[in-house]
Protein backbone atom coordinates (compact mmCIF):
# COMPACT_ATOMS: atom_id res chain seq x y z
CA UNK A 1 0.00 0.00 0.00
CA UNK A 2 2.80 2.20 0.68
CA UNK A 3 4.62 1.98 -3.01
CA UNK A 4 1.26 2.58 -4.40
CA UNK A 5 0.61 6.04 -2.48
CA UNK A 6 4.24 6.71 -3.17
CA UNK A 7 3.73 5.92 -7.25
CA UNK A 8 0.49 7.91 -7.45
CA UNK A 9 2.56 10.78 -5.47
CA UNK A 10 5.39 10.77 -8.32
CA UNK A 11 2.86 10.55 -10.81
CA UNK A 12 0.98 13.69 -9.55
CA UNK A 13 4.67 15.31 -9.33
CA UNK A 14 5.29 14.20 -13.14
CA UNK A 15 1.39 16.15 -14.04
CA UNK A 16 2.81 19.05 -11.93
CA UNK A 17 5.75 19.14 -14.42
CA UNK A 18 3.99 19.24 -17.23
CA UNK A 19 1.52 21.71 -16.65
CA UNK A 20 4.31 23.97 -15.16
CA UNK A 21 6.09 23.38 -18.54
CA UNK A 22 3.16 24.35 -20.97
CA UNK A 23 2.26 26.89 -18.37
CA UNK A 24 5.92 28.61 -19.26
CA UNK A 25 5.19 27.75 -23.06
CA UNK A 26 2.30 29.79 -22.99
CA UNK A 27 3.65 32.71 -21.44
CA UNK A 28 6.34 32.70 -23.72
CA UNK A 29 4.15 32.48 -26.38
CA UNK A 30 2.03 35.15 -25.11
CA UNK A 31 4.70 37.62 -24.77
CA UNK A 32 5.88 37.10 -28.23
CA UNK A 33 2.29 37.85 -29.55
CA UNK A 34 2.23 40.65 -26.89
CA UNK A 35 5.54 42.21 -28.29
CA UNK A 36 4.05 41.19 -31.83
CA UNK A 37 0.66 43.11 -31.28
CA UNK A 38 2.57 46.13 -29.77
CA UNK A 39 4.90 46.52 -33.04
CA UNK A 40 1.82 46.16 -35.23
CA UNK A 41 -0.18 49.04 -33.55
CA UNK A 42 2.61 51.10 -33.81
CA UNK A 43 2.73 50.83 -37.17
CA UNK A 44 -0.62 51.66 -37.94
CA UNK A 45 -0.56 54.79 -35.74
CA UNK A 46 2.72 55.59 -38.41
CA UNK A 47 1.07 54.83 -41.10
CA UNK A 48 -2.30 56.29 -39.80
CA UNK A 49 -0.12 59.70 -38.95
CA UNK A 50 1.14 59.36 -42.72
CA UNK A 51 -1.89 59.00 -44.30
CA UNK A 52 -3.27 62.26 -42.38
CA UNK A 53 -0.29 64.03 -43.32
CA UNK A 54 -0.50 63.29 -47.11
CA UNK A 55 -4.31 63.97 -46.70
CA UNK A 56 -3.57 67.37 -45.67
CA UNK A 57 -0.72 68.35 -48.00
CA UNK A 58 -3.48 66.92 -51.08
CA UNK A 59 -6.10 69.24 -49.47
CA UNK A 60 -3.58 72.22 -49.42
CA UNK A 61 -3.03 71.32 -53.06
CA UNK A 62 -6.27 71.35 -53.87
CA UNK A 63 -7.34 74.12 -51.91
CA UNK A 64 -4.78 75.86 -53.83
CA UNK A 65 -5.61 74.90 -57.58
CA UNK A 66 -9.15 76.00 -56.80
CA UNK A 67 -8.03 79.59 -56.20
CA UNK A 68 -5.89 80.11 -59.17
Amino acid sequence: MEFDKRHEIEKLKMEIDDIELKEKQLRDELERLSAKKTELLRQIAEKSDEKYEQDMLELVYQQRKNLK
